[in-house]
């Protein structure tokens, strides 16, 4: 897939429109269990807010993460997907990792790269290199902090300046405007 979850975003949006159809008034607690059911990560799309998600999806810490005024992400989909299986199969879990709700926290974007990072990417860009030159390309345009979304194969990239940005002509691109 590309990693951009979704499948569970379609399937946790079934579960909010059957309680707002139904008008069924159900605490999103209750829904996120029922979508835990369905998918490790759909309890995510839930809440549909900024999480930090460790494990398999399942454990999700709420975050605020500081955007500037101004901001823009831009997504970009190689023509390459990347199963799910795979990109599990290739992780080790680290004990050792160093927390970083901090810094997703008290820390803008142009803090992150170095800090924050996707542990998906150490097997999938040996794997996959056109996945690690996009994240590489992104950076050399002034993204201010580029990685692989969840499992692949997408990777995304966050602009203070949107007409830094150039898309991509080998794939998929996408800009998403000004974040607040």
């Amino acid at each position: 897939g590309a990693g951009l979850g979704g499948g569970s975003a379609d399937a946790a949006f079934a579960i909010t429109a059957i309680d707002s159809l139904f008008s069924l008034g159900l605490p999103r607690r209750l829904m996120a269990e029922v979508a835990a059911g369905i998918g490790a990560d759909c309890p995510f799309f839930i809440y549909n807010e900024p999480a930090l998600c460790t494990g398999t999806g399942t454990t999700m810490t709420h975050i605020p993460v500081k955007f500037p005024a101004g901001a823009w992400i831009a997504v970009v989909k190689p023509d390459v997907s990347v199963s799910t299986k795979e990109a599990y199969a290739g992780v080790t879990p680290r004990g050792d990792s160093p927390a970083i709700a901090p810094v997703l926290e008290e820390c803008p974007p142009d803090e992150w790269q170095g800090r924050v990072r996707n542990g998906f990417e150490d097997s999938i860009f040996p794997a996959h290199p056109e996945i690690a030159s996009i994240k590489e390309e992104l950076l050399r345009q002034g993204a201010v902090y580029a990685a692989m979304s969840g499992s692949g194969a997408a990777v995304y990239g966050v602009f203070l300046n949107k007409e830094l940005f150039k898309p991509l002509a080998q794939w998929n691109c996408y800009l998403f405007e000004e974040l607040r």
